[in-house]
């Protein structure tokens, strides 16, 4: 029952990260920057079933940020999409996101 249950969650969990990718990318063109773990794997997968050029892998979380805070100043037309686990992860993103709102820069 619960490997039952399990895969349809995980269908759910695929669905929903690639509504949330159309939605971005409705928006305004978008760049993937991933630093990827456990809980952020349905939406790095659906990143890796698009084109490999619309996305970047970065292991550290904070350099992650500071390659889409460039990224951002280099293209302001695409929005640097940062996509990590949780937990700790995201609070490494700080310091580049401090830096994007100070500078207008799209994150």
């Amino acid at each position: 029952m619960s490997d039952r249950l399990n895969g349809h969650s995980d269908r759910i969990n695929d669905d929903a990260a690639h509504v949330v990718l159309q939605s971005i990318e409705r928006l305004i063109g978008a760049h993937y920057v991933i630093s990827p773990g456990g809980r952020s794997a349905p939406l790095a997968f659906a990143v890796g079933q698009r084109d490999p050029a619309q996305s970047t892998v970065i292991l550290d979380e904070r350099q992650a940020a500071f390659f889409a805070l460039g990224y951002g100043r280099a293209k302001p037309h695409e929005l640097a999409t940062l996509i990590c686990t949780s937990g700790s992860a995201g609070a490494h993103y700080l310091p580049a996101i401090i830096e994007a709102d100070y500078s207008g820069t799209p994150l």
